[in-house]
């Protein structure tokens, strides 16, 4: 793997923590609104908030950044000049995939 590749992996990765960090923004600035921003309405939220609905809310946020990133990836690739950009963009994805997919299994053990 040539040294451009890996900087544009690590790109990816830098733009698929961003796109999940200004995902999560969002999403609490739209339940802010609904709860019209009052701390007591808050605490009662996140004290009933189940655990499932919070796996679910964060896959959603990992899957959106992660496409989201992949096919920024796919046209600075593109732009760059490789070949097979689709191809590589693709198995940037499957790989994030697979390593969070590992680390999730990895935090559920212990």
């Amino acid at each position: 793997m040539s040294f451009p590749l890996i900087a544009i992996l690590l790109l990816k990765t830098l733009i698929a923590r961003a796109i999940a960090l200004g995902v999560f923004i969002l999403l609490f600035w739209i339940k802010g609104r609904q709860l019209r921003f009052v701390s007591d309405e808050w605490d009662s939220y996140f004290l009933t908030l189940p655990n499932a609905k919070v796996q679910k809310y964060v896959m959603g946020i990992y899957l959106t950044a992660a496409v989201i990133a992949s096919v920024i990836t796919f046209f600075i690739l593109l732009t760059a000049g490789y070949q097979h950009s689709l191809e590589l963009a693709v198995l940037f994805f499957t790989g994030g995939l697979v390593a969070g997919g590992c680390s999730l299994q990895m935090a559920q053990k212990i």
